[in-house]
């Protein structure tokens, strides 16, 4: 039995010796490979990696022209060669047992994963704000940033080497149609340790926004941020046409707006963080993602276009 560890990278200096340590640093490993998929990165990402393969001879890269998420965990599959794949985020370090968890699964599921805490949509204001961060749920029963699979599944199904983000989302569609099970461990956590800086974030969380626009066009599945973003364009197209027909001032609308995005962006962080704990900081935080939900809203809508054009 072998594992091949997969960790795709694109500027992640700051993050990925200690990535890959947690990785080498796994209790009760079969023979392994270490691949990293240097995705183009512009920074010393690629020398850092270089250097600690001259030190543990598992470790190994392919390097090759930034082209997006999902193209470099295509890579990732084609190079290894391992019974089992695990793909790792560059920003993710494992706790020792993960492997063991994860492979205990095995002979039930097809694919395994723990979640990543804080979640990577709320890391910034975690950073920044230090708050108590909750285990919570996924959105997706396992997500790229930390997953075992069986070689086989790949067999079946596949990377979209075109998505530059949600590639994740989109191999879960595709391993259900296909009938392959995977579990989400609720008590395996990894620990996300993301240093996007707050206008990263914003084109992080805006691009994010396009993308599940485009998800819901694909596999026409309602989730609860497509009913918030609903909540969102209804209140904006009421913002445009109130005063056209009434003889309300057209600033009440934003006021309404921004109270909705307010709102929304509270419930986000409640089911994220203890905010009870940290009431000072919270609502520093509150702030903070009041304006990165706002460019989430607006990717959506973005993407809502693009898509309706088609």
């Amino acid at each position: 039995m072998t594992v091949s560890f997969v960790v795709i990278a694109y500027n992640e200096e700051r993050n990925i010796e200690r990535t890959l340590r947690s990785i080498l640093a796994l209790e009760d490993v079969p023979e392994f490979e270490l691949i990293v998929v240097n995705d183009g990165s512009r920074d010393s990402t690629l020398q850092i990696v270089q250097r600690l393969a001259t030190e543990n001879p598992h470790i190994r890269v392919v390097d090759q022209p930034n082209s997006g998420r999902g193209a470099a965990r295509a890579a990732g599959v084609q190079a290894a060669k391992g019974d089992y794949l695990a793909f790792i985020d560059a920003d993710i370090v494992l706790p020792a047992d993960w492997l063991t968890r994860c492979m205990a699964q095995m002979t039930e599921y097809d694919a395994a994963g723990g979640i990543a805490v804080p979640d990577g949509d709320a890391t910034f204001v975690y950073r920044v704000c230090d708050l108590q961060p909750k285990v919570a749920a996924q959105t997706t029963t396992i997500t790229g940033n930390n997953g075992l699979f069986k070689r086989s599944v790949f067999d079946k199904v596949s990377y979209n080497e075109a998505k530059k983000n949600g590639e994740d989302v989109a191999l879960g569609y595709a391993m259900q149609a296909a009938g392959l099970k995977a579990i989400c461990l609720p008590d395996l956590v990894v620990d996300h340790r993301e240093t996007k800086s707050y206008s990263e974030s914003l084109s992080w969380l805006f691009e994010s926004g396009i993308g599940a626009s485009r998800q819901f066009y694909e596999h026409r599945q309602i989730r609860l941020p497509d009913l918030a973003f609903a909540g969102f364009i209804g209140l904006l197209l009421l913002t445009v046409l109130v005063p056209l027909v009434t003889s309300l001032p057209w600033w009440i609308g934003l006021v309404v707006l921004f109270l909705y995005v307010s709102a929304s962006s509270l419930m986000h962080l409640m089911g994220k963080f203890f905010l009870e704990r940290t009431p000072l900081r919270s609502i520093a935080g509150l702030l903070i993602n009041d304006t990165l939900i706002t460019a989430y809203y607006l990717g959506r809508a973005i993407g809502l276009l693009t898509e309706w054009r088609k």
